[in-house]
Parts: C-alpha cells; structure tokens; sequence
C-alpha cells in the first residue's frame, strides 16, 4: 500500500472534521469566484449609461460596494474556518502517528538500532513530522479549494466567451505537465534533504555525547570541519529546493501570460463583430487573472505533496519494519535464575561477520565472571545475547 493511502486512512478517521471542512472550501471557491461573474452585469451597465450620455447611477456604485464587503466577509468566514478544522485534522493525525511510530521504534529489536544511527532515528521524529503536517495541511486544503475555483472560473469564461475558453483551455494539458515535472523534481531534492539532515543530526548526537574525548584529545578543530562540511551539505540540498520553487512560479506564470497574449487580439475581433459585449471580455479577462493564482498555487501544493510523501515513505519504513523476536512454539517460561547461566553458542555474527564461535560458557549464581579480551572479540555482544537483545536463530 503506497504511503498516500496509509496517511489517507488516517486523515479520514476525522470524517467530520473533514467533510465540514471540505464543504467551507468550497464555499470559500464560490464567493473567491463570484465578482468575476458579476462583474459583466456592472460594465456593461456602465457602458451603456456612457453611450446614452447619462449620469452613472450612483445607488448602484453604493450597492456594487456592500455587495463586495459582504462576499470578502463571506469568503474570510469561510477561509478561517476550513483553514481551522483541517489544521487540527492534520495535527491530530500527526499526533497519532507519531505516538504509532514511537510504540513501534521502542519495540524493535537491538539488532534494528546497530544498523540506524541515533540522528537518523531522531530526524523522523522532528523534521520528518514537521515536512509532514506542511504537506497534509497545504496538499489535503489546497486541491479541495483550488480546484473548484478554478472549475467555476472557467464555467464563467465558457459562459461569457466559449470562443476564447475553448483557445484558453490549450494552457491547462501545459501546466499540468509543468506540475509532473516539478513535483517529480522536488522529491528527489527533499529525499537527499531529509537523508542530510538525518545525518547531521548524527554528527551532532555523536559530538555532544562524546565530547569530553574531544576536549581531551583538542579534537574541537577536527569536529568544527566535519560539521562545516555535512551543514554545508544541507545548505546545497535546501538550495535546490529553494530553486525549484523559485523558477517554477515565474514560469508557470509566464506560460499563462503568453496566452492571454495570444488571445487578446482574437477578443478585440469578437467586440468588434457583436459576438461578445465589453463586460463579456472584462468578465473573461478577470476570471483569466485569477486563474492565475489557484494555478500558481497548485504547483506549490504539487511540490509540498511530493515533499510530505516523501517524509511520509521514512516514516513508514519504520512501522512497515516487521523485525521482531519470534517465540518458539511451546516455549518455556523462564524462572528466576537459582543456579547458573548456560550459553552455548556455535556461531553468531552481525551480517557476514562472526563475533561469537564455539562457545561454552557456565556462569555460577553468586559469582562474578570477568571477561577479558581485546576491543571486537565479543564481550558486548555476550553481555547482549544473554537477556535476548538479539535473536539466536538455529
């Protein structure tokens, strides 16, 4: 099961949360979309008092003016609360499997925590959630209230000008395929950026827990460099990142720019031939400016998802792990050791190197056994076989 599906199950554990929210994203799409609608009625209007020579009606501008404080408020409302119940959806959810992933990481195996490092393991818990909770907030809210809105934009253009949608529309396959690209992009960079961070961690972790070998060996100079060398690492990672959003705006916006280039002078023809009124094209040409937004928009929400998926597939790789002890079946209960420690161990090794051969070893109740042998020969690893820290298979 892909990691978009396992976050989708629990995100909609909060299905009412989630429906009352979706529902004020759409009605925050409606009144966003509306002026453009309307906005034919009033030009045209004022046209048509300029042609006959009249006053402009100034109840009306009075009217026009309270119509647009009450959507602003109407489309705030709507905002605040949809920005408010999915916030706490994705918190919730970021809660729980954070509280899941601990549970699971505390009961692996010993042998799981030799091939992880300490800031590895930390960065899942830190920057991992943090990319996480950016990407269910911006990429569960954004589709749900851009898409919409760009739907109804575009069912407005269709009605105030199908000849220019239908030319219009020819931009939408181009974006898209913009999108593609710079999602696939974005998570290549973030993978690289959360492995980086995961290892800077590391260094630090390593550094602060052994730092009185440091002082005693005046190593201060040697860390500093070996941090300078992995922060800078991080700081290429992030940069790229950095790029892609940078460049990625301007060009879907430049895209949408040379469209409507395209297409102004084909407007100019639809005036003049009676095809189109002036608040036909103004309608059109509004709802085209703001198309330009949830666009723009959806190219940030494409970059967050991949960057959260990516967090996401880290995440659970650890509560995917299926490393575990098996008990035996019918196996014996242990008692309170009374008279002795037997260990017999005929080969035991992490990978493909042996540490443990051959071993016959009786430790007597009320004794003290000392075992003594060169760093690497196997002390450690006996100290941590005896309570089952790893698993002996036969």
């Amino acid at each position: 099961m892909s990691s978009l599906k396992k976050i989708g199950k629990f995100v909609f554990r909060y299905k009412l949360q989630t429906i009352f929210s979706i529902v004020f994203m759409l009605l925050y799409s409606i009144f966003t979309a509306a002026p453009a609608h309307y906005t034919k009625a009033m030009f045209d209007s004022l046209i048509e008092s300029i042609k006959e020579g009249e006053l402009i009606p100034f109840h009306q501008l009075v009217m026009v003016g309270m119509a647009i404080i009450l959507l602003i408020s109407l489309k705030g409302i709507a905002f605040f609360l949809q920005t408010y119940l999915m916030g706490s959806v994705a918190q919730k959810t970021i809660r729980e499997l954070r509280q899941i992933l601990y549970q699971k990481t505390i009961s692996l195996p010993l042998v799981y925590f030799n091939k992880k490092s300490t800031g590895e393991l930390s960065s899942r818990f830190t920057i991992d959630f943090v990319t996480l909770n950016e990407a269910l907030i911006v990429g569960f809210v954004g589709p749900l209230r851009d898409v919409p809105l760009i739907v109804l934009l575009i069912i407005n253009m269709y009605d105030k000008s199908w000849h220019l949608t239908i030319a219009t529309i020819i931009l939408l396959p181009i974006v898209a395929k913009l999108l593609s690209v710079f999602g696939k992009q974005s998570r290549k960079a973030t993978d690289k950026r959360l492995n980086q961070f995961g290892e800077l961690s590391t260094l630090i972790s390593e550094t602060i827990t052994g730092i009185r070998v440091v002082k005693a060996f005046i190593m201060e100079r040697y860390e500093i460099n070996r941090f300078k060398k992995e922060n800078h690492r991080l700081f290429k990672h992030f940069m790229l990142s950095t790029f892609i959003n940078a460049y990625s705006y301007p060009l879907i916006e430049l895209t949408a720019g040379i469209f409507f280039a395209f297409i102004l002078p084909y407007a100019g023809y639809l005036i003049n031939t009676g095809k189109i009124t002036f608040g036909d094209f103004m309608s059109f040409a509004i709802s085209f400016t703001m198309l330009n937004t949830p666009l723009k928009a959806l190219n940030g929400i494409s970059i967050k998802i991949q960057e959260g998926l990516t967090a996401a597939d880290r995440i659970f790789e650890i509560l995917d792990s299926d490393m575990k002890i098996e008990e035996k079946e019918n196996a014996v209960e242990m008692r309170p050791i009374e008279k002795e420690i037997r260990v017999r161990i005929k080969k035991f090794g992490y990978a493909e190197k042996i540490v443990l051969q051959d071993l016959d070893l009786t430790l007597k109740a009320g004794t003290i056994t000392a075992l003594v042998g060169s760093s690497g020969s196997g002390k450690t690893t006996l100290a941590n076989l005896i309570p089952r820290f790893y698993d002996i298979k036969p």
